[in-house]
C-alpha cells in the first residue's frame, strides 16, 4: 500500500510561493480554475524541506499575460 506524502507547506518558503500564487491569482482576475505543475526546486522543498529554491519552475493548464503590479 501506498502512503500518502505530507508537504512541507508551513515553511517560510513555501508560504512565499502560495502567497506568490495569490497575488498571480488577483491580478490575472481569475474566475475559473488553472492547473499548475511545479518542478524543480520549489518541488523538493515541498516534499523534502531540504533544498532552497530562488525562482518557481511551473507549467500552466492555460496561456495568458500577467499585468504589471500597479
Amino acid at each position: 500500500m501506498i502512503e500518502p506524502q505530507e508537504f512541507y507547506v508551513e515553511t517560510p518558503l513555501a508560504k512565499a510561493m502560495f502567497k506568490l500564487m495569490q497575488e498571480l491569482e488577483r491580478r490575472l482576475g481569475l474566475t475559473t480554475e488553472v492547473d499548475v505543475c511545479l518542478a524543480g526546486g520549489m518541488t523538493a522543498q515541498l516534499y523534502t524541506c531540504s533544498r532552497s529554491s530562488s525562482d518557481i519552475d511551473a507549467e500552466f493548464s492555460r496561456s495568458f499575460t500577467v499585468p504589471k503590479a500597479s
